[in-house]
């Protein structure tokens, strides 16, 4: 691993506030409360959901037109037993789930009618105590998760892993928290992880940290971006309450990002009124786009290729809303 000396990237001021159009979904069709937004191929829309027996929602794109719902709890061999906390999936033709109670990643095909399932491959390393909380696909043979939130592991914040091996690729990644260790250090610098769908970059934004760091796949460079916001200068900040981002979708020029800038007493007890927004940076670190939802929107994906936002608000489950993507944004 290449550390790269500290870059300090100035927030832009806030554009004008983003308007949505509102996707009323179908009668008797509800989204309690998403785990997960993903775009597949421009072609589908999967929302996975608390609910027993209907996990998964599917909406074809471009249109939102929605298809059907799949998935149950269970210990059967399409069922789950833990609604998956990770679904994995960046430019490829599955969609990838991670079971943690088999360590393993489950491939399916998602078509207009049904996921068909395409088998699924052990996910671990040799000596692994943990479960992963997060994984980001980069390739179809490497793949990242969080690492060092345990006492054994040794001090890097992700590993690199190719699926059926348990031999690690790589570990990268130095945590801001220098004076903590183990599950304490993964909570106060946890983060969320995206990579661009050619392999090449692999970012992440930190929840309680205004920081972001880019790793360059092969050579494992690392930048890291302090962010600093003159917008935050009249905040009271406590490090572990108060919360800056996190990373929705990313193409290959940017990083879709969903602001917060608030302590999360604020954004749980003032959740019908608090705007979130949307930011748009670059795989160099630039801040080139930022703005306030004209609601509060709790989670997004991306279709650059439909030239949309499309979000959700847990104000309102029958509901999703779509924002045209900012001309900034070259297609």
């Amino acid at each position: 691993m290449h550390e790269s000396e500290d870059f300090i990237e100035k927030a832009i001021d806030y554009g004008n506030e983003l308007n949505a159009s509102t996707i009323k979904l179908n009668e008797g069709l509800f989204i309690l409360q998403p785990g997960a937004m993903i775009n597949v191929k421009d072609t589908h829309l999967l929302i996975s959901d608390v609910e027993e027996d209907e996990i998964f929602k599917i909406f074809r794109l471009p249109n939102l037109d929605y298809l059907y719902s799949w998935g149950e709890k269970g210990r059967g061999p399409d069922e789950f037993q833990f609604v998956p906390v990770t679904i994995v999936n960046t430019d490829s033709s599955s969609v990838n789930f991670y079971d943690i109670s088999r360590k393993t990643l489950r491939y399916y095909s998602l078509t207009d009618t049904a996921l068909v399932g395409l088998g699924e491959k052990s996910f671990s390393y040799e000596g692994q105590q943990n479960v992963f909380t997060d994984i980001t696909m980069v390739t179809d043979s490497l793949f990242t998760a969080d690492y060092g939130n345990q006492e054994t592991n040794d001090d890097f914040e992700f590993i690199g892993l190719k699926p059926n091996s348990e031999t690690p690729l790589f570990k990268v990644g130095d945590y801001p928290s220098e004076d903590l260790t183990g599950f304490e250090r993964h909570f106060a610098d946890f983060k969320t992880a995206v990579s661009s769908p050619d392999g090449k970059k692999f970012g992440y934004f930190y929840l309680y940290h205004n920081l972001a760091k880019i790793i360059d796949v092969d050579t494992k460079e690392v930048r890291e971006v302090i962010i600093d916001d003159d917008d935050l200068n009249d905040k009271q900040i406590e490090q572990g309450v108060f919360q800056y981002r996190t990373v929705k979708w990313a193409s290959n020029d940017y990083l879709y990002v969903l602001g917060l800038n608030e302590d999360r007493d604020v954004l749980s007890e003032q959740i019908d009124e608090f705007l979130t927004s949307l930011e748009i940076w670059t795989w160099d670190g630039e801040m080139i786009f930022r703005a306030k939802f004209d609601r509060p929107i709790h989670d997004f994906t991306v279709t650059e290729k439909g030239g949309k936002i499309i979000a959700y608000s847990q104000l309102n489950s029958s509901e999703l809303y779509e924002y045209n993507l900012p001309e900034i944004v070259k297609l």
